[in-house]
């Protein structure tokens, strides 16, 4: 059996962007050029940049060590992304043909789409189109998503991130808080987060250990006597239904004259 020459690979950023988007985009030009591929293009804002013949050869950018490790620690997508859901196949398949015709044209072997639920079902249509055209080009998802929520991935890189970051964000607002307290009157500290599903607020779990407390635990903290109240509630608990109050605190508020 004779064994075709590598050609190129193809990688695109989808959805919103995480912390640690452009770690997977650099994983994936180190690997691909470590395998013996010739070009490493980047689609520009996605498979919908792509449609419109934007993309680029990643090579002319990442030329060190360096390049790459300051691309890692780069803030949102560096390649851009986009929000565009391909059709079904049966609904526009010439705008399939005319996706597979530019990867034909770029002599790609493999196409990469980093993110969440929406990418994974992009990689999907292209797959199934592939199967269905005898196309030899290999489609690939790379998992990244706060929302922790993709089939046979325990955990997607970028929920760790935000859940970092919204623990810490929860801790310095009560620690900003308490450091504001005075004896006339009463400051209350509340931040709400919302999201669109349950299986979204995975990061949200992460929101009471800040305090060192379980979700929806509850537990009453003495305030001054000089206090306008006796005693207040700290409160740190999680709802799941469409916003979650992290913490309640007796505070003193100021006074307008």
């Amino acid at each position: 059996m004779i064994k075709r020459e590598k050609r190129n690979v193809i990688v695109g950023q989808s959805g919103g962007p995480t912390a640690a988007i452009n770690s997977s985009l650099a994983g994936v030009y180190r690997t691909a050029k470590d395998r013996g591929y010739k070009t490493v293009y980047g689609m520009l804002h996605g498979v919908q940049g792509l449609m419109e013949g934007r993309y680029i050869d990643l090579s002319e950018h990442i030329t060190s060590g360096l390049d790459a490790e300051l691309l890692k620690r780069t803030p949102a997508s560096y390649l851009g992304s986009c929000r565009y859901k391909l059709p079904e196949i049966h609904e526009n398949q010439a705008l399939y043909e005319k996706i597979f015709k530019i990867l034909e044209d770029l002599e790609i072997d493999c196409f990469i789409y980093i993110g969440g639920n929406d990418s994974m079902d992009t990689i999907k249509k292209l797959s199934d189109y592939g199967i269905i055209t005898g196309s030899e080009i290999r489609f690939v998802g790379c998992p990244k998503t706060i929302d922790n929520d993709l089939a046979l991935t325990d955990h997607t890189p970028g929920y760790g991130s935000a859940a970092k970051y919204i623990g810490t964000s929860v801790k310095e607002i009560i620690r900003d808080g308490w450091s504001m307290r005075n004896p006339h009157g009463q400051v209350i500290v509340t931040a709400t987060a919302r999201m669109p599903s349950t299986s979204r607020s995975f990061p949200l779990m992460w929101t009471p250990l800040s305090q060192n407390a379980r979700a929806s635990s509850r537990r009453r903290i003495p305030s001054s006597s000089a206090s306008p109240r006796a005693s207040a509630r700290r409160t740190a608990s999680t709802s799941w239904s469409s916003a979650m109050r992290t913490r309640t605190m007796s505070m003193p508020s100021a006074t307008s004259s």
